[in-house]
């Protein structure tokens, strides 16, 4: 391959070029992202590829996809799927590494907006939801393209790319999904917050007891200890609030039987909530909608909260600030099988690997000029 098409920009290219066909619906190619694994590792195994990349973004769920091997005895239809959700990125962020890759993100920002609108137009938005509202949740132009394009807008303006910045910003409030707003003004508060206190909250050991925290939170929710407060301040049931997250959380924790002595070192298996539920709701089709509690039902307390730590044990903290917001959108939604977010979240991740490696070098090359610069100044004058 040549010099300027490198085997991760080509890898980028066709995983932009696959979401734009899922858009079409047509039923052939629909699911054409999800077969990125076969086509990245064909370019891996063309361009001569010989080394894997086991990067500390992707460690967490290498954990997972390591548990799987467990929760497919016995074999469940909805372990394949998820467990292949996460085999999807995964694989794919093994076989390169995107820190190679100069990816601009005002670009992928303005496709991401392009795909997003075409997403909700095509998908029966319009129209079922005629304001605005986010107490609500409702937008004529709502698409869960909101979670990659907050994650995006937010690295735009931390990288100090303003213009872009405020763009991706009213777009992804148009696309209207509140978790990712929450996401983007927590992680914007920490970052801006003093040195000492940003690295305290950044730190994975704090992070983690945060994840933590939020899960046990989730079951304290479903199980009512929150109604009171939630009836006073917002005058609205907590099931309402919630979009329903509330009896649906519930559900998961009956027919999963759950109780902290019976999960501590296990639970159902990876995938099984969802076939729990199931049989529960006694319907074909239904999500968690809570990454965080649907992975500490399905592993149990203790590898959750080693897949925690391992998720925000990343070395620069712009990596674990991401993952913060990452960790946020995962509290309210199961955006882990979603690749228009898997994808861009370790995107972004890669991308911040690049940029600590051109510091020093950048540092280094202005240290130098700077002695040279003494020296010509105080070397003897013919």
């Amino acid at each position: 391959m040549s010099s300027r098409l490198s085997p991760e920009r080509l890898v980028y290219i066709i995983y932009l070029a696959a979401l734009v066909i899922a858009l079409t619906g047509f039923p052939l190619v629909r699911y054409g992202v999800y077969v990125m694994p076969l086509l990245a590792g064909a370019v891996w195994a063309f361009s001569g590829g010989k080394y894997l990349n086991f990067n500390r973004e992707t460690w967490a769920f290498l954990l997972l996809v390591l548990l799987s091997v467990v929760s497919l005895v016995p074999w469940d239809f909805n372990t394949f799927k998820k467990v292949y959700f996460l085999y999807v990125f995964l694989s794919v962020f093994i076989l390169f590494d995107f820190a190679k890759l100069e990816i601009d993100f005002r670009f992928l920002a303005g496709y991401l907006i392009v795909v997003g609108v075409i997403n909700a137009l095509t998908r029966g938005s319009p129209g079922v939801a005629e304001e605005f509202s986010v107490a609500n949740s409702k937008s004529f132009l709502e698409t869960t393209f909101a979670f990659p394009l907050s994650m995006v807008a937010l690295y735009l303006l931390i990288t100090k790319r303003y213009l872009w910045a405020l763009l991706s910003t009213v777009f992804f409030v148009v696309f209207l999904k509140r978790v990712a707003m929450l996401a983007f003004v927590i992680a914007l508060l920490v970052w801006l917050s003093p040195k000492r206190i940003r690295s305290l909250i950044l730190h994975p050991v704090t992070l983690t007891a945060g994840g933590v925290a939020v899960m046990v939170a989730s079951i304290a929710f479903a199980q009512g200890w929150f109604d009171n407060y939630v009836f006073d301040y917002l005058g609205r049931s907590p099931n309402d609030f919630s979009k329903g997250r509330q009896e649906l959380w519930l559900s998961a924790l009956t027919a999963t039987g759950f109780n902290y002595g019976d999960f501590l070192l296990w639970g159902t298996g990876i995938g099984k909530v969802v076939t729990d539920l199931q049989s529960q709701l006694h319907v074909e089709r239904v999500l968690l909608h809570s990454d965080l509690l649907s992975l500490a039902l399905e592993i149990g307390i203790v590898p959750f909260v080693i897949f925690m730590y391992l998720f925000f044990s990343i070395k620069h903290k712009q990596g674990r600030l991401f993952a913060l917001f990452l960790a946020i959108l995962f509290s309210t939604d199961n955006v882990i099988i979603y690749q228009h977010v898997m994808f861009i979240y370790l995107f972004i991740q890669g991308d911040i690997r690049r940029r600590s490696r051109k510091a020093p070098a950048a540092r280094g090359a202005s240290d130098a000029a700077e002695i040279s610069a003494r020296a010509g100044l105080t070397g003897s004058v013919p």
